[in-house]
């Protein structure tokens, strides 16, 4: 086998590479299915533009009050 850790990452590995090529990137839950759009330069303020949001996910949703899904 192969490294599939490089396979997986994709063609867009950070959030700076999103932001240059015009991707839009949305938040979604697990459980409760809501759906939000991320704001790409709000988020590379915060983490910086070499952070990655492959294999990203959050416990509990943030997009539903009570709502105990993964956000990803």
């Amino acid at each position: 086998m192969g490294n599939r850790g490089l396979r997986d990452i994709g063609w867009q590995p950070t959030i700076g590479t999103m932001l240059a090529d015009g991707v839009k990137v949305y938040a979604c839950c697990s459980r409760c299915k809501r759906q939000q759009s991320v704001e790409l330069p709000a988020l590379i303020e915060k983490k910086g533009e070499d952070y990655s949001l492959f294999n990203r996910r959050v416990k509990p949703c943030k997009l539903t009050a009570g709502c105990k899904g993964y956000t990803y």
